[in-house]
């Protein structure tokens, strides 16, 4: 989050696009943080970019929030629904789909994968993770604070493990929370599990 509020999280994609450029994604966001003030300026910096790699951006200002998902050589766009949007890190655009990695590949079974992941399909928990995301967000009326906490910590009505929002496993595990308020310029954030760890509030300006 920057001084006027506008908010950048990025989550690794798994594309397949060559770059013609090298220029990581971190450097991109940092760019949006620096001259951007609204989502509209930032898609424009991001449209306009040369880069390398994967990635999905969520840029939100206090009035608005889309989904960048980015390749080296393409973009989609993808605005919120009746006030909600997600993502984690497989692609949702109709144009950025058919660039994805296939829904049907799987890792090797090989020593030059990790352990955790040998013969899984690869979207497997990406898919898990953001059906479950979508299941708690349309639940209710307008959201409170609480409600996002509530799905940080979300273990799916049993343990946490590898593909529930709360990430526990002998691979893949949260380190970091954060929720990021752009009206009020307050970033929530822990250290650790959402669901054993309590929220410090942070605010910028």
């Amino acid at each position: 989050m920057n001084e006027d509020g506008l908010v950048v999280t990025y989550n690794y994609g798994y594309g397949q696009d060559k770059p013609r450029y090298m220029a990581p994604v971190t450097s991109l966001v940092q760019t949006v943080l620096f001259k951007a003030s609204t989502v509209d300026e930032a898609l424009k910096i991001i449209r306009d970019s040369k880069r390398g790699g994967s990635a999905i951006l969520m840029v939100a200002d206090r009035d608005r929030a889309v989904s960048i998902e980015l390749l080296p050589n393409h973009i989609g766009v993808r605005e919120a629904e009746n006030g909600r949007i997600a993502h984690t890190n497989h692609y949702h655009t109709e144009h950025m789909r058919k660039i994805d990695i296939s829904h049907n590949a799987y890792y090797k079974h090989s020593r030059k994968v990790v352990r955790a992941l040998r013969g899984r399909r690869v979207r497997e928990l990406s898919e898990a993770r953001y059906s479950r995301i979508m299941q708690l967000l349309a639940q209710g009326g307008e959201l409170e604070l609480s409600d996002l906490i509530s799905i940080a910590r979300d273990h799916a009505g049993g343990e946490g493990a590898d593909n529930t929002v709360c990430r526990h496993s002998e691979y893949f595990n949260t380190t970091w929370s954060i929720i990021f308020i752009p009206s009020e310029k307050v970033i929530k954030a822990l250290v650790g599990y959402p669901c054993q760890q309590e929220y410090e509030e942070y605010r910028v300006g």
